[in-house]
């Protein structure tokens, strides 16, 4: 008599075809989100990271001229001259020119230069130097730290930017803005507060025009208020608003 053979109750252990092309399929639907999310990580990386280098020289103009104002010396005390802004149209650029003195020589040099505290400021624009391709001004920032030499010595110039299009300075006092200013004229009183805009001419590399540069420096002037009310008449009160 022929024994029937009983078939088994477990099957072995696997995964079907069709299970394992769908964990494949499964698998690669991840892969493409997860390539497309780090994608778009990296290009918002990137993108940003030319965003602070483009803004890098605009932050780095901002912070020195904001310490020089900041610093402002009373014009015509010890070691110190006159606070003077000119200014200079052609159509809707400037090209103004401020000289002043300052007491960030500490604050922005070596400590251990032999100079003082006290230097002489110079900004304005300039014609760029023959091997430079940037179109537009550079702007000069000309430093005298000696200010009682036996001989002239020649101010030190630094080129904060290129490709400048417009230098502008107005002056704020007795609640209204001033496009120049002499302090020899104001009872040798420094303004309350001086607006700086730097306007900047379309880049090389991708044609486009950075954002302007545009801020306030408020400057202290109790001390030179209280000096010129002492003399011959009118102190400046009152801030920028």
């Amino acid at each position: 008599m022929r024994s029937r053979v009983q078939p088994s109750r477990f099957r072995a252990a696997g995964f079907t075809l069709l299970e394992v092309l769908s964990a494949m399929a499964i698998f690669a639907v991840i892969l493409a989100a997860l390539y497309s999310t780090f994608h778009t990580v990296m290009r918002v990386r990137e993108q940003t990271y030319q965003r602070i280098e483009a803004d890098a020289p605009n932050r780095y103009i901002e912070e020195v001229i904001r310490r020089d104002l900041a610093c402002a010396v009373i014009p015509n005390g010890i070691l110190a001259g006159s606070f003077l802004g000119t200014t200079q149209s052609q159509g809707d650029s400037r090209s103004d020119e401020l000289e002043f003195y300052t007491a960030s020589a500490t604050l922005l040099e070596d400590e251990n230069l032999p100079y003082g505290d006290i230097q002489k400021i110079d900004y304005s624009l300039q014609e760029p130097d023959v091997q430079t391709t940037s179109q537009g001004w550079d702007l000069i920032r000309s430093v005298t730290r000696n200010l009682l030499p036996l001989t002239e010595d020649e101010p030190e110039e630094q080129c904060l930017a290129h490709g400048v299009r417009s230098l502008g300075f107005q002056y704020y006092a007795s609640q209204a803005w001033n496009d120049s200013w002499d302090s020899t004229a104001q009872d040798n009183a420094a303004p309350e507060a001086v607006l700086a805009r730097v306007d900047f001419q379309p880049r090389s590399s991708d044609g486009q025009t950075p954002e302007p540069l545009e801020f306030i420096v408020p400057i202290d002037v109790r001390s030179s208020s209280s000096a010129s009310s002492s003399g011959t008449g009118g102190s400046t009160t009152g801030g920028a608003q």
